[in-house]
């Protein structure tokens, strides 16, 4: 099932708030309860998180 626009536009505004909160330095667990208690669920908190981490991986070049 694809996303529809709505959530993609959720999923975006959750992947640049964790981008944030990895940049001050809180750790993946900590992010991904930060994103729960925006309202979302866990699995999507849990991808949001993975999917800002794997930016910033490409964005600084880490494998």
């Amino acid at each position: 099932m694809s996303e529809t626009f709505d959530e993609r536009q959720l999923k975006e505004q959750a992947i640049k708030l964790a981008i944030n909160w990895i940049n001050i330095g809180y750790r993946r667990e900590q992010i991904i309860r930060m994103i729960k208690s925006q309202g979302f669920g866990e699995a999507f908190s849990v991808s949001a998180t993975d999917e800002a981490f794997d930016r910033l991986c490409e964005r600084y070049n880490f494998s």
